[in-house]
């Protein structure tokens, strides 16, 4: 039997061709870095006289990671906490329990230009903030990590 050839086309595409957004489209210039994930929790069911277990899907379990730089506002940094806004003048930035969750937007480009087409748009719904923490060093700029759970993962093509 012959070898099947490999698609011609391998196409990587590299992070600075994407773009994080708030639910309204906002672009969040100030992210270091954003990790994803989800899984589904599963079980392995097996029965008496067979060798094979079968695999029993449950809940999906989402969580989210986030390095965001400090700017002078912290205007990022509280959306990202969930506030519904940037703070003002006198303003707290708090994690806040009883903040509502809020959707973030990934959005995939063919390029870094302005003239770019948008490729894909993944979604990362109902982000809740759990953790929050940061950085101060005397070499470093001052990073917030920031991490929670989301409740579900997908990516619509454009």
């Amino acid at each position: 039997m012959a070898r099947p050839s490999l698609p011609t086309q391998f196409d990587v595409s590299p992070q600075f061709y994407s773009i994080v957004t708030l639910e309204d489209d906002t672009v969040l210039g100030q992210l270091k870095s954003i990790e994803p994930s989800i899984s589904i929790d599963s079980t392995k069911a097996g029965r008496v006289g067979s060798s094979t277990k079968k695999t029993l899907k449950k809940t999906k379990e989402g969580t989210l990671s986030m390095e965001v730089w400090a700017d002078n506002d912290l205007g990022e940094l509280a959306l990202l906490l969930n506030r519904s806004a940037a703070p003002t003048s006198g303003q707290t930035v708090t994690l806040d329990p009883s903040a509502s969750a809020i959707t973030l937007k990934i959005k995939k480009y063919d390029s870094e230009a302005s003239s770019a087409t948008l490729l894909s748009t993944g979604y990362l719904y109902n982000y809740q903030a759990l953790e929050w923490s940061f950085t101060l060093d005397e070499d470093g700029e001052e990073v917030h990590s920031l991490s929670g759970d989301v409740e579900d993962i997908y990516t619509v093509l454009a």
